[in-house]
């Protein structure tokens, strides 16, 4: 069998913060922390789809920008969104969209 010597190697960045966590217990404590996350400029005529991920004592552990779409609509790979989850142990997500 020959042996493989070149193969790609796949990295995804994640780095622990000491920094402020916000603890999310309502769905006004989530607008709260997202909506920086959000471009204001593109806010009305774009779709925007981002997650935030929470740890178990429901703090963000960070957001993510999945995808910027047109007028109709934006496309978010849940492959991804589940990639980072388990890379970051996320124990909950918050998905949040425009509609523009």
């Amino acid at each position: 069998m020959k042996k493989v010597t070149q193969v790609a190697e796949i990295t995804i960045s994640y780095r622990l913060t000491i920094s402020h966590k916000p603890l999310i217990t309502s769905s006004q404590d989530a607008f709260t922390v997202v909506k920086d996350f959000f471009e204001e400029d593109t806010l009305h005529p774009q779709g925007q789809f981002v997650v935030m991920f929470l740890n178990r004592a429901k703090r963000v552990i960070g957001i993510n920008k999945f995808s910027q779409g047109g007028i109709t609509g934006t496309v978010a790979d849940p492959r991804l969104i589940l990639a980072i989850a388990l890379k970051t142990s996320a124990t909950g997500l918050i998905f949040a969209h425009n509609h523009p």
